[in-house]
């Protein structure tokens, strides 16, 4: 059965995202223009009983609707995000030769617009931002604009409102409008259709792929226009876009080059042969593939399952690039992915918990020790395969070895000498058990 849902907001945006709903299967839109007016009555009010969702054609929308009255359905906002501006800003270049401090913008949080200049090495900064504001008015945003206009201090002006739009550009002033991307709205779509199998499937859990790319790996030594820059990160975009589809999730840019791609864990756990291997990311090219370090996190809601995601790629940053690891929701990290030394081993363990109070060894480190003894199926280790296994320097986990007998966690139960010249090397046992 089809997802009935309500899009509202101006009649440009409506259109753009009506016609992205209808190419998706399961879902009906129901269109809802609506003029930026001060309207008394509640414009949605007629058709509460005809939608099973909200989508919200930009913030401006939404912050009116709720002053309407309670929207008893689940309520999503296609937001305008930094590919929306960048799209506008090119628009504003080569259209007019307007750099950013020469325009005025509206709706954009001053520092989200400072990350997105520096994302594609913008030296200009913007003068005259009016951040989204729910207590402040269509008077009051395009007072904003034309007070700047008729002081002379700038040249255009970039907005999200319509109705500021058509206002401004019949006063002669250059306008720019500020549209989500198609992108944007798939992604938003394919939130909407995942939340609501989730909800259908209350044993099923989320899962969320944090993506890290090595973005600026990509560019050549002699090149470091913006245009490259933007030109990269469209294509790497529409790429995982196409790669979240395939996973029957939704993807959101997390900025500096991170990407994050929410599904299901049962999906998670089909594509990576159960959380042995890295999945294959056919839309990827082999150059950019390498480039990709990966958390993966599940959990019981899409907060948990992001946080344990973050967690997982920050381990992974400390295997190297390319390097993917997870971490579900029994806070059981398992990686890396795909390698020969993979192992599960946990960041809480209430026996573990009382070794680390007492060696001051983090609960991480002490597990990944015990991964060892379990895959290998003995509790005698050396200092040479333990550092392999977790691939850290000797002089590391000598010092583990060393705190661990410390305590009486370790000892020597024999010496080795594979080779007739050279120090003996010692076998430990380990024994994590109080």
């Amino acid at each position: 059965m089809a997802i009935r849902l309500g899009i509202f907001g101006s009649e440009e945006a409506v259109n753009k995202i009506y016609a992205i709903v209808e190419k998706t299967p399961s879902l009906k839109g129901v269109p809802i223009v609506w003029g930026f007016g001060e309207e008394e009555s509640n414009p949605l009010q007629p058709y509460s009983e005809s939608v099973d969702a909200w989508l919200f054609a930009g913030a401006f929308s939404y912050s009116y609707a709720k002053k309407w009255g309670e929207l008893n359905q689940p309520t999503y906002v296609v937001e305008y995000t930094g590919s929306s501006l960048y799209k506008t800003l090119l628009q504003a270049s080569y259209a007019r030769g307007l750099r950013i401090d020469e325009l005025s913008l509206d709706s954009f949080e001053l520092d989200d617009i400072r990350i997105i200049l520096e994302e594609i090495n913008v030296g200009e900064k913007p003068l005259y931002v009016k951040p989204f504001d729910e207590s402040q008015t269509l008077s009051d945003y395009m007072d904003f604009h034309y007070t700047k206009w008729e002081e002379q201090k700038i040249k255009g002006v970039i907005t999200c409102i319509p109705q500021i739009k058509r206002k401004l550009e019949s006063l002669g002033v250059p306008v720019f409008r500020v549209l989500p991307t198609k992108s944007a709205i798939e992604s938003k779509l394919n939130s909407i259709v995942l939340a609501f199998e989730l909800q259908r499937s209350q044993n099923a859990q989320i899962a969320v792929q944090m993506l890290e790319l090595d973005i600026e790996n990509k560019l050549s030594k002699d090149l470091y226009s913006t245009d490259e820059l933007l030109n990269i990160e469209l294509k790497i975009t529409d790429k995982l876009l196409k790669y979240a589809k395939r996973l029957n999730g939704s993807l959101k840019s997390a900025g500096l080059g991170k990407f994050v791609i929410f599904t299901t864990k049962g999906v998670m756990e089909s594509i990576t042969n159960s959380f042995c291997s890295i999945p294959e990311m056919i839309e990827l090219d082999e150059i950019h593939l390498k480039s990709v370090t990966c958390g993966i996190g599940a959990g019981y809601s899409a907060y948990e399952a992001e946080i344990h995601a973050v967690n997982a790629l920050i381990h992974a940053k400390e295997y190297g690039k390319g390097t993917w690891m997870a971490l579900l929701d029994n806070y059981e990290f398992i990686g890396p992915l795909g390698s020969p030394n993979t192992m599960n081993y946990s960041y809480y363990s209430e026996e573990l918990e009382s070794i680390s109070k007492k060696t001051s060894l983090s609960v991480s480190t002490l597990s990944k020790v015990a991964s060892y003894l379990e895959k290998n199926g003995t509790n005698e280790v050396a200092v040479k395969e333990l550092s392999q296994f977790l691939q850290i320097m000797p002089r590391s986990a000598q010092r583990i070895i060393t705190v661990l007998e410390k305590y009486g966690y370790a000892s020597v139960v024999r010496q080795e000498s594979p080779h007739a010249r050279g120090r003996p090397k010692k076998i430990y046992e380990i024994i994590l058990k109080d």
